[in-house]
């Protein structure tokens, strides 16, 4: 059966990135940028972490700075080595077998990435989507309930920021 995840906090995330690969060294607390990314995602987080190994293991290093989890970043979400829109599902489509549209969620999720690309929260009112309010505030409310999207007054933001950059390239 499907079972919804809980994410992961802060100290939980950052044992995740560190302890499978100890001989690594995070410098200036780079790994906090992979917290970041991810919002405590346990899948995405060994996603993006193997994938970091597999760029180290490259240039044969052993020491993670900003740059190294930028590049990081930049393969998972662009060029031939991209993730691939289904590793994304578990974000855009209902596990429940809802109503919700997956084409209809990735409308509200990329419009949402748009107007935050920068950072900060979009209000319901500022995103052009042609739904009724109605359906908007549906789909907003079912991505927040399942923890997608979070929710700051009335403004909304995505919480996995590797899913923004992603959506945002492809």
């Amino acid at each position: 059966s499907k079972e919804p995840l809980s994410y992961l906090n802060k100290e939980e995330a950052l044992q995740l990135i560190k302890n499978p690969i100890k001989d690594v060294i995070f410098h200036n607390h780079s790994e906090e940028l992979i917290f970041d990314y991810t919002s405590g995602s346990a899948f995405f987080t060994q996603i993006f972490c193997s994938r970091l190994v597999d760029y180290l293991n490259s240039e044969r290093s052993n020491v993670v700075g900003k740059e190294e989890i930028e590049i990081g970043a930049e393969r998972l979400c662009t060029g031939t080595h991209r993730l691939e829109k289904s590793t994304f599902e578990c974000l855009t489509k209902e596990a429940d077998g809802s109503d919700f549209n997956e084409a209809d969620n990735i409308r509200v999720l990329k419009a949402i990435a748009e107007y935050t690309r920068a950072g900060g929260h979009v209000n319901m009112e500022d995103l052009n989507i042609d739904f009724s309010q109605e359906k908007l505030k549906s789909i907003l409310d079912n991505l927040y309930t399942r923890r997608v999207i979070s929710k700051q007054d009335k403004g909304y933001s995505i919480n996995v920021k590797l899913f923004v950059r992603w959506i945002l390239n492809n």
